[in-house]
Parts: C-alpha cells; structure tokens; sequence
C-alpha cells in the first residue's frame, strides 16, 4: 500500500520528539524580518508535512539549507545554496534589510552564500516574511505587493533535482523552469543532467546530459507525451494525470496526483535517470513507479547512410546524389505507433484536416513527413518536417501515432515494388528491435517449427501480447514471391477461421511476417499422434472439419478476392486455445477472377 494520510500523521508523531532532539532547535512556520533559522533549527509547514533546515549529503560535512518530507529526511527536495555550501555549522537564513532571504555565516561581515536575490526596495522589509507551504513551495511574501498573495519569490519557480505534484517546469511569466541532476549523491552541486522544455514547434520536454540532448518526450499529441507510452498507462493505473498548458502567456506541464492518500515525486539524477518515485508506507522507503528503461532510445544526432524505412532512432536523411524527391513516383507510407521526429523545427498548422496535410506536404518538395498534431477525434492539425527525421522510434502495437513519411523512387523501387506494393491500411510496420526483443533474438527455445518459407518463432511483444513471426529463409527465391503473395492477401482477408496477419517488418535483410499466435499448434499434431489424437473426440472433430469448411467458402465465395488456397493440409490448420481451426499459409494462394469458375496451373505445387 502507499503511504496514507492515517500513516502520515502516526509517523509525524514518532518522529517529532526525534526531530527536537538533534539540537536546541525551534519548530515555526514562518521567518518574519529580524527573525533567523539557524543550524539545527527548522522550519515546518502548517501540514507538518514539509520541513526546511540544515544538512550534509551522504558523507560530505558541508552544510546546506534544503527542504525535505519530515518522515523521509534522507530523501532532500529541494537545495537552496547547492553550489555555496557552507563548512561549517554557524550558517543563519535571515530576511535582509532589503527584504530578501539570504543564507550568510554568523558574522556581522560576511557577505550573503546564497539570497533570493528580488528587488524589493522601496517596500519595508518589516513587512516581508518567509513561510514553508503546505505544498513544499517555499514563498517570500510581502504585503504591499498585490499579486498572488503578495509573492515575491518562490521555490517552485527555482527547482533543484526533484518535482513535487503540482510544480511545473517550463516557460512562464519570463522565466524557464527546469530541474537539474545534483553532482552526486554527496554534492547537490548543479550536475550534468536536466529536464527542460523545448517551447518551439510543438512543445516537448528534453533530456540534456552534458548539455546535449539524451532522451526526448515526443511532443504532445492532445493526450499525453508521445514518446513515454509506459507512463501513460501507468497515469491510468494510480490515478494521476499529466497537464500542459501551451498558450501565449505560459507553455508549462505539471503532473497531478488525483488520489491524496499517493505521494509522489519525479527525481532526476547524474547518470541521466528519470523516475516517477512514491512514498510506499509499508516499507518505510521509496519505490519506483517508472522510469524509461530502453537504453536503445535516446537521441542521436548520427544519421544512417541513406534514406530508407527502418527503425529510426538514429534518424533518416536521403541518400547523398539521390534523384529528386518531387514528382518523382513519390508516395507516403503510413509506419503505425511511432514516436514522431523531434517536432521542434516542424511547421505547426493546427487547424488542417489530414486530408490537407498530406496535400500540403506533398506541395513542398522539402516536406519528408506528416502527422496530426491532435491524435483525438481521429486526428486534426498538422505537423510537417522539412530536416532530417531524428530520433523516431516505433512502439509496440497501440502507442505512439501514426506517421506519414514521404518515400521517393528509391524506396518505391528497392522496398514497395520489390515487395509488390504490399503496403495496407490495416498492416502494421513491426521494426527490427522490436521483433528481435520479442522472439530473444530468435532463440531456440522459441522456434515453433520450419516450412518452406523459412523458421517461425514465438515472441511476446513489450506490450503482453503473443505472435508468431514467420522469417523468410535469405536463400529461397520461392520464399519472396511467397512473402509477396501471402502479405497482399491476407491484409484483405477478414474471417474467423483464417489466421490473423497483424504486420510486417522487413529491411534489406530481414523479410518476416507477424501472425496471431494460436497455442494449439496444428491440427496434424493432435491427428497424427496416438494419444494426442484421442484428446479430440468426434464433435470437436466435427466441429474443426466445419471451421475449415467456412473458412475455405470464404476465400471460394465470399471474400473480396476469389482465392484458391492450393496448400490445404493437416500443418496448414491452426488451432485457437479454444481449438477453432484458422487455415494458414496463402503463399502458394491464387487469385482469380471474378467471374471464374476454374483457374489453371502450369506447374505441380502444393502438397
């Protein structure tokens, strides 16, 4: 369980006589001026939830103020002087004479190691006080100003390493908010990792380390962050929801806890780690709710060699002394659950229907690709890119979005004639990362059985579901008209006693298709084994023979295609784990017309 509000206020009065022991030290809610904190004294918000004072990180013996939950000390919120330590234990946090809090040594000539640094003359500093909220934010206020509360300064608007529920990061009122990694677990210095947010074309947050991009969010697609697909469904899990405001006095994004008994955080450290951490009272500890674990997607500014349809997290360019790309035999092939390409240089348009952005972007010979700005409702607005795509990564079945990506006569001829323009509104475009993760990289272990086109494998996606990826053998000629024949028909086929073709992924290399996975095997493994055989008894039998039957009719009769499957046997049947037959292998199928009745061969094939 997650640490409640009951369990919160038990341990707030355990710790309380723990806390007034570590000094002679007082416990307020506010610093008022002539008034101090000094080492060993706190500050405590009305709550009792937060506390601000004195500490040291890990083994190093400087002292700096920061901020902390009051039953998790070890785990510091928030640095006030975290590249002005101070080495001793004679730091005072003070209001000035100006009105501003500063952190100074306990000598009436030392100079401020840290202040809030706002102008507040001619206002009386008599009337300007520190207070700790309930919420963590650490506020500098002044009556005579008359704006939010008369808020001067406050915590929030100058995060360390951690965002608390409800504080944003971004650009508001002037000012970029951003977080940033300590140095090490024993130095809150400003470290080498941060979250940003990148306001131009369509807002997304980025990763920097070492000031380079590392990780992207993708930009927002109506819904959620299009390229953290786990922490979108974790949102739905536990109850919290991510909000961004983009309009012309602010482009923020907070995330909010909708359950109050849930605490949490999102911390950033200096490997580049970013986790959504919570508070799970059980354990007395902090556990992590995500973190974006695929070390394959980061962003790099490296482009491959030419341009061509593959997994592109290294980003895709054309190839150097290519023909034009404009009315040149170009087209738009649709990839499915996609991370965009970094949108920050894209042309936003929001008010085109799709209809109108493919047009658009086929209207400008510097256009690449397209993709709706707002995924809800189908689809509206439109972002077009006119660079290079970088850092495009494709997610399992049902992330991301769709992306439309303009592919010129080389990619016409070596990928979509070669392969007979198999391209189809409901085939899905598997990449090459994701069908080698799913099948461990082919193992042994997961080979379901070989035929004449090639080894099938079974693999499980990254979102839980199982396939069954058919790998067309590099040698057999036979095997691409195959391939070729089996995607074109199966993509239109749509029958309960059929097998279910859900995509496709082949580069230069690799030509595989993706099926349903059936867990029965086939029906020549039951009928032609003794003991296996009596498991079936005469009305499942039946039953399967009917199944075969209507699937046959419909590719005889029914289907858009008159199609004669020309391989029917015991291996090429499929069994559900309900035992429902799904006649399988098409590549050796035949169209015929309309108006046929009978079609010929001109050679022996099939069984």
């Amino acid at each position: 369980m997650y640490f409640t509000k009951g369990l919160l206020n038990a341990l707030l009065q355990l710790l309380l006589p723990l806390l007034s022991l570590q000094s002679c030290n007082s416990l307020s809610m506010t610093i008022t001026f002539n008034q101090f904190i000094k080492d060993g004294d706190f500050l405590i918000s009305k709550n009792e939830a937060f506390v601000l004072g004195f500490f040291s990180p890990g083994t190093s013996s400087n002292r700096y103020v920061g901020i902390w939950y009051r039953f998790s000390q070890n785990k510091v919120l928030w640095v006030a002087n975290r590249d002005h330590p101070v080495n001793d234990t004679s730091g005072i946090l003070t209001i000035s004479t100006e009105g501003n809090l500063i952190l100074h040594y306990n000598t009436s000539q030392s100079l401020p190691l840290w202040s809030t640094n706002v102008s507040v003359i001619p206002m009386s500093s008599n009337s300007t006080m520190v207070q700790l909220q309930d919420s963590g934010n650490l506020v500098l206020v002044n009556q005579q100003v008359h704006n939010q509360s008369g808020v001067l300064w406050q915590s929030s608007d100058h995060p360390t390493h951690i965002l608390l529920a409800n504080m944003k990061i971004g650009f508001q009122q002037g000012k970029n908010i951003f977080i940033t990694s300590w140095k090490s677990k024993n130095d809150p210095g400003t470290g080498n990792c941060s979250i940003k947010t990148e306001p131009s074309g369509s807002p997304q947050i980025i990763l920097y380390k070492n000031r380079a991009k590392w990780r992207r969010s993708g930009h927002w697609d109506g819904l959620h962050w299009n390229g953290f697909p786990n922490v979108n469904r974790l949102s739905k899990n536990i109850s919290f929801d991510i909000v961004l405001v983009n309009n012309k006095d602010e482009i923020t994004t907070k995330f909010v806890v909708l359950e109050p008994s849930v605490i949490s955080i999102i911390e950033i450290d200096g490997s580049g780690s970013l986790q959504l951490l919570a508070w799970k009272g059980q354990q007395q500890g902090w556990v992590t709710l995500w973190s974006p674990t695929d070390v394959c997607d980061r962003y790099e500014p490296n482009s491959p060699e030419e341009w061509r349809l593959r997994e592109g997290s290294g980003g895709c360019k054309r190839l150097q002394g290519a023909p034009s790309m404009c009315r040149n035999g170009e087209r738009f092939v649709k990839i499915q659950n996609v991370k965009v390409p970094d949108s920050s240089t894209i042309n936003l348009d929001i008010n085109l229907t799709m209809e109108a952005c493919e047009q658009k972007c086929l209207n400008n010979c510097s256009c690449l690709a397209y993709a709706s700005a707002d995924v809800r409702n189908g689809g509206s607005g439109c972002m077009t890119w006119y660079g290079d795509l970088m850092d495009t990564t494709q997610f399992a079945q049902g992330q991301g979005q769709d992306l439309y990506i303009r592919a010129d006569a080389i990619v016409s001829g070596s990928l979509m004639k070669q392969y007979g323009s198999i391209a189809h509104k409901d085939l899905e475009y598997f990449n090459l990362k994701s069908i080698l993760a799913a099948t461990d990289n082919f193992s042994i272990a997961n080979k379901l059985g070989e035929g004449g086109f090639g080894p099938v494998y079974k693999g499980l996606l990254a979102n839980g579901e199982e396939i069954a990826v058919k790998r067309l053998s590099k040698n057999s000629g036979q095997g691409l008209e195959q391939f070729k024949t089996e995607v074109k028909l199966i993509a239109k086929l749509q029958h309960r006693n059929l097998v279910r073709l859900l995509g496709c992924c082949f580069n230069s290399e690799e030509k595989m298709l993706i099926y349903e996975y059936l867990p029965n095997k086939s029906l020549d493994f039951f009928i032609f084994d003794r003991s296996r055989s009596l498991s079936i008894d005469w009305k499942k039998r039946f039953d399967i023979i009917n199944g075969i039957a209507r699937g046959v009719l419909y590719l005889h009769q029914d289907s858009r295609l008159k199609i004669v499957h020309r391989d029917i046997k015991a291996s090429n049947v499929l069994l559900d784990s309900t035992m429902n037959p799904k006649i399988s292998d098409f590549g050796l199928a035949k169209m015929i017309g309309e108006d046929q009745l009978q079609a010929n061969t001109n050679r022996v094939i099939g069984t």
